[in-house]
């Protein structure tokens, strides 16, 4: 089985094929209420908004070259449904706060080592990621489209399919994969996909439909670029490859520490996302409007305290 997200063709290549979802759970509902929707939402509040942690590990792997183990990973995704309307359609800001750890020590580290070209390169800092918005709408009884956006990038398009388990595991699933193919000025092109599936208990997926309390989630991720490799991770210049990560992705509450050593972490280097209770609660209008600035591309990136 192939990587998920390593064929262009094929976004849902290398992931289980699903059995039909059930006649009596909504792809719609189901996806709010386990992608978005905090379990303390009250039932008269049509906004909510939850945390979820992606930790994995960053595999590099150069043209020609064999793969290595590079990286702990630690994404922080702070997500807020901002709208849902009956004409089966959701609106969801989210931004990511990002951490890495070196993979032996499981400690942060200031550099990395290359062993295949013998560079070694700073450590990226903790960054956050410019946010973006996914708007998903009702396709089918066991698909959603979804439409990504982020200001200054061009709005890419993914998809949501839901199912059963195969094998009669009990678990309800989800997949979201994001496919996105740019081009730089010089004509490089790169081509990145982030899939996740989230899985909850089928009785759970059963349980009261006739709320938007949201359900428990947990599940896996993978990450997929093909493209050039970044100098930071010790490669030289004009390098190709394949970037990869993998990992598990958990749910939480805005205020709860999931992982209790990275949560502290966290308040430390992102304090502006954090509200006086310790819950992160970002600014979103600062975020949108460009105020509080962040890079995506692993480059040189402004902290919060350091924006003037």
């Amino acid at each position: 089985m192939s990587f998920p997200g390593s064929n262009p063709t094929k976004p849902l290549g290398g992931l289980p094929q699903l059995d039909p979802l059930p006649d009596d759970i909504d792809i719609f509902t189901f996806y709010q209420r386990v992608f978005c929707t905090s379990s303390k939402q009250a039932e008269d509040n049509n906004t909510s908004s939850v945390n979820w942690w992606y930790h994995g590990f960053v595999t590099i792997q150069g043209d020609g070259a064999p793969p290595m183990l590079m990286l702990e990973a630690h994404n922080l995704v702070s997500c807020r449904l901002r709208e849902t309307n009956s004409d089966g359609e959701l609106k969801i800001d989210w931004v990511i706060l990002v951490q890495f750890d070196d993979v032996y020590s499981d400690e942060s580290s200031t550099s990395i080592h290359n062993p295949l070209t013998g560079h070694t390169a700073e450590t990226p800092i903790p960054f956050f990621h410019p946010p973006g918005t996914f708007t998903a709408r009702r396709k089918s009884k066991s698909e959603l489209s979804l439409l990504i956006e982020r200001p200054g990038i061009p709005s890419y398009q993914g998809q949501i399919v839901a199912g059963v388990m195969p094998n009669d595991r009990g678990r309800v699933c989800l997949i979201q994969t994001q496919p996105q193919q740019t081009s730089s000025s010089d004509g490089t092109n790169t081509y990145t996909q982030l899939t996740l599936m989230l899985t909850v208990s089928l009785s759970e997926a059963r349980g009261d439909r006739n709320t938007t309390v949201g359900l428990p989630g947990c599940g896996v991720f993978w990450g997929f670029q093909h493209g050039p490799l970044n100098t930071l991770f010790g490669f030289d210049e004009g390098t190709y490859g394949e970037f990869r990560t993998q990992g598990k992705l958990v749910k939480g509450e805005t205020g709860e520490a999931v992982v209790p050593r990275l949560w502290s972490r966290y308040k430390t280097d992102f304090p502006g996302f954090f509200d006086d209770e310790g819950a992160l609660s970002p600014d979103w209008d600062g975020l949108f409007s460009g105020r509080l600035k962040g890079d995506g591309l692993n480059t040189r990136v402004l902290r919060l305290d350091e924006i003037g």
